[in-house]
């Protein structure tokens, strides 16, 4: 079944997308990969990168994987690791917009996130799997040829809410109980996304699994 994009499409978080893509955009001749995982904090997106980063089994599809950076408008943070953020000005942002070399953008409270299309052009000239951490307006703003040509697959990783989250949560540390009631809240209304319009996009791994399973499954998925 075709699937539609909605341009400037807004996911049932309220978070918008900017979308620079179009269909026959990477459509077609790819020898790579990119995967979009969504979900909630807590959910396994980081264990699930983190896990395919370090290791890509012999005969798999592609030679090896890594992070598609996103350029941003917000300030550095400490725990950051190389290539996952770009950063740049709200200026220098809108002059690439100006000379279409944005894929996707978001806005997450004051700041912006863009992914460049010279980023997935990479991708897919090469034998590469992309890994991109992704709010799931994006994937509902996508142009229906991107997902139905195999170049992207949208994962959505199904965060366990409760008790478990919070465990998780508070691992990282650094959270107030303001902020860990917030997330675990937001869960709630992520996990909700599967069941609205445009959810049958999104392949759903459970984030309760052990994170072996989750990797399995998710290999499988991508194929």
């Amino acid at each position: 079944m075709k699937t539609e994009s909605r341009l400037n499409s807004a996911d049932d978080l309220g978070v918008v997308c900017r979308m620079g893509l179009k269909d026959g955009d990477f459509s077609t001749d790819f020898t790579g990969k990119i995967v979009i995982i969504s979900g909630a904090s807590g959910s396994g997106k980081s264990t699930l990168v983190n896990r395919f980063m370090a290791f890509t089994p012999a005969g798999y599809r592609v030679m090896r994987s890594e992070v598609v950076g996103s350029h941003t408008t917000r300030s550095k943070r400490r725990r950051e690791f190389a290539g996952e953020y770009f950063h740049l000005t709200d200026q220098e942002l809108d002059e690439l917009w100006k000379n279409e070399r944005v894929a996707w953008e978001v806005q997450v409270h004051s700041a912006r996130y863009a992914t460049l299309k010279y980023r997935l052009a990479s991708v897919w000239h090469n034998r590469v799997l992309g890994l991109v951490n992704a709010t799931p307006s994006v994937v509902l703003a996508l142009p229906a040829s991107l997902i139905e040509s195999g170049f992207i697959t949208p994962v959505f990783i199904k965060a366990p809410c409760g008790d478990e989250l919070r465990r998780r949560l508070e691992q990282r540390g650094g959270m107030k109980e303001e902020e860990l009631s917030a997330r675990i809240a937001d869960c709630r209304e992520w996990n909700k996304i599967l069941d609205q319009p445009g959810g049958e996009r999104f392949h759903e791994l459970d984030g309760n699994l052990p994170e072996d399973e989750l990797e399995r499954q998710a290999r499988d998925i991508i194929g």
